[in-house]
């Protein structure tokens, strides 16, 4: 359940959630992750997650990492803007690496678009191939991320 602030927002941070197995890797591992929100400033658009990852092997608890992660936040006109400015031209938007259109719902937004040809002072550049794009990455331990 959300605690809210005076203003009427989520108070922040958000309650530790507990990393729970979620699912069991090849090695026999248990693994769990989960996350929540510490901080959000609306004015730079800059969220900080904070990041557990635990490990168990025969029940045991192995591993427990925290991790703290900031992320900017883009709107989708935003995104589309800055594309224009740095020279890519055809651009489609899909939604969670399928070829249909995102939502409101989607998780993760893939820019397709094809860089425009141009010269400069010292060289020409060719067009590129169509690029995918990823806003956000994210290095996970190694042992969080191996094949399961």
């Amino acid at each position: 359940m959300a605690v809210l602030a005076s203003d009427g927002r989520r108070a922040l941070p958000e309650d530790a959630i507990d990393a729970r197995p979620v699912r069991r890797a090849a090695d026999g591992t248990d693994r769990g992750l989960s996350s929540r929100v510490v901080a959000l400033d609306p004015l730079t658009q800059v969220i900080t997650l904070e990041l557990r990852a635990r490990r168990w092997r025969d029940g045991q608890l192995e591993a427990d990492e925290r991790y703290t992660i900031k992320e900017t936040l883009y709107f989708h006109h935003e995104v589309l803007l800055m594309l224009e400015q740095a020279g890519f031209q055809d651009v489609q938007v899909d939604a969670d690496y399928t070829s249909t259109a995102p939502t409101g719902e989607t998780a993760i937004w893939v820019f397709i678009c094809t860089k425009a040809e141009h010269l400069t002072h010292q060289s020409v550049i060719q067009p590129h191939k169509p690029t995918r794009m990823r806003l956000a990455h994210l290095d996970w331990p190694p042992w969080l991320t191996q094949r399961v």
